[in-house]
């Protein structure tokens, strides 16, 4: 989208809304050039992004390499892997970066929330590369898979829109490809076998508890233009946020673990019950109740409703 100008984009955002159920469709890009452009200012990118229509959105590279690393070096860690200081980047990438100097002024809608794509190394892949030199792509790896889960629940319990590649829910591998356009099929190819594994059937089961779980605590997406979310000061690398809601039933408060071991934390004022403890996610509250204080599991993310 960066090898276009704004007013351009923005005509396109017009003509759309112009069309019978046009407000409905989404346009969003990539906010870069890829290379050389002939534009020299103006251009569609993230530079320009207060010069976008608000309903127009980007992918967000910043997000992607805070949760799980830089795109271009494999071996470089993000928060989910344990980079030290990486949680003030996520604490900026839950709220759209609206809090921070990174980005142009802009609405947290135009976000695009994601950790892989068609381009670059795909999710699994960057976090066995991160921790083994010779990675076993095909290997189980419980590691992985709570890292996993901690990244995408990272961007579904974000402000702005989330996205993700096909196969992400079941771990899919390009054997450590991490430019694979021109590739085989074999290489690019949807591995149904692997996506009914025991151990990525329950990935995708997680998955799907937490697209359920923004769906129906819309608040967590910033979808009614909330405030952006009360941070909880937390020790460590501990994150924890409580999203802005006037609705007393629609109250939930979230917490990211990226260490290896059980972290103690304070709760809020009240009673809470687990909709997402790190493995497992849904809409129907499940455990017993905690007051004050609770214990999250290693690399998680939990999610509590307060009870009535």
């Amino acid at each position: 989208m960066g090898l276009y100008d704004a007013e351009s984009i923005n005509a396109v955002r017009a003509a759309l809304d112009s069309l019978p159920g046009g407000r409905d469709i989404l346009l969003y890009g990539e906010p870069w050039q890829g290379g050389a452009s002939q534009l020299h200012r103006y251009e569609a990118n993230k530079a320009n992004l207060a010069m976008l229509n608000e309903r127009v959105g980007i992918f967000c590279d910043d997000t992607r390499d805070a949760i799980k690393g830089g795109c271009f070096d494999a071996r470089e860690p993000g928060y989910v892997e344990g980079k030290p200081g990486s949680f003030w980047d996520i604490g900026a990438a839950v709220a759209a970066w609206c809090r921070s100097d990174r980005l142009p002024p802009h609405a947290p809608s135009q976000i695009v929330s994601y950790v892989s794509a068609h381009d670059n190394f795909t999710l699994w892949d960057k976090l066995l590369c991160v921790r083994y030199e010779k990675p076993e792509f095909t290997a189980r790896d419980s590691v992985a898979l709570a890292q996993n889960r901690l990244a995408a629940g990272i961007y579904l319990t974000s402000f702005g829109l989330p996205f993700m590649q096909a196969g992400e829910e079941w771990g899919r591998t390009k054997h450590g490809d991490h430019n694979s356009y021109k590739g085989p099929l074999e290489t690019n190819k949807l591995d149904w076998t692997r996506a009914h594994r025991p151990e990525f059937a329950a990935l995708t089961a997680f998955y799907r508890g937490m697209l359920a779980i923004r769906r129906t605590c819309a608040r967590i997406a910033g979808a009614y233009g909330e405030p952006q979310p009360f941070v909880l000061a937390l020790q460590g690398w501990l994150i924890g946020f409580i999203p802005e809601s006037p609705d007393p039933k629609d109250v939930v408060v979230v917490y990211y673990n990226p260490e290896r071991t059980h972290q103690w934390v304070s709760l809020p004022i009240g009673s809470w019950r687990k909709l997402a403890d790190g493995v497992h996610a849904g809409t129907n509250p499940f455990g017993p109740i905690y007051r004050d204080a609770m214990e999250l599991p290693p690399v998680s993310v939990t999610v509590l409703r307060l009870e009535q």
